[in-house]
Formats: C-alpha cells, structure tokens, sequence
C-alpha cells in the first residue's frame, strides 16, 4: 500500500486522491481521479499544484500527460483547451 495514494468507495463515486511531495524538489501537487458506475465513460480529474518557481524570468509552461490503455478511441483526433484542463 503507497500512503500516498487514497482510494475511497461511496455508493455512487469511487475517488483515487495521490499526493505528490517531493522535498528535493519542493514540487507539491494534489490529484483527485473519480469515477462513477452511473456514467463509466466519464472519468474526471482534478489537479491541484503548489505555484512553479520561476527563477529563470522565462515563461513556464506546465503540462499534464495522460495515456489510456483501453476503451478510448480518439479517431487520431487530439483533444485539448487552453489551461482549464477539460475536454468536452
């Protein structure tokens, strides 16, 4: 069992939390990954981040790279939108 990751089971909603801590780097980040029998093709993320330190006085530019491994058909389509992090 990894303590940090934290899954729950409602009636209605499971919720995968995973904690990202890493004091060497101080990069500090909260995931929530949720899931529901009432809808299963629909699996939604949240992603809470500490701010980025900027030391360079260059722009930063964070991403979030996900890889399915079944069930997803994108038709070579590529699905994106600026910075929300969703996809409709």
């Amino acid at each position: 069992m990894n303590e940090n990751v934290i899954y729950q089971k409602g009636d209605l909603l499971e919720q995968w939390t995973i904690i990202i801590d890493d004091p060497q780097t101080n990069e500090k980040a909260l995931m929530k990954i949720r899931t529901t029998d009432l809808n299963p093709e629909v699996i939604q993320f949240d992603i809470e981040m500490s701010p980025v330190p900027n030391n360079n006085e260059k722009p930063n530019d964070i991403t979030m790279n996900w890889k399915l491994m079944s069930g997803f058909e994108s038709n070579k389509t590529f699905f994106t939108d600026g910075n929300g992090l969703e996809m409709t």
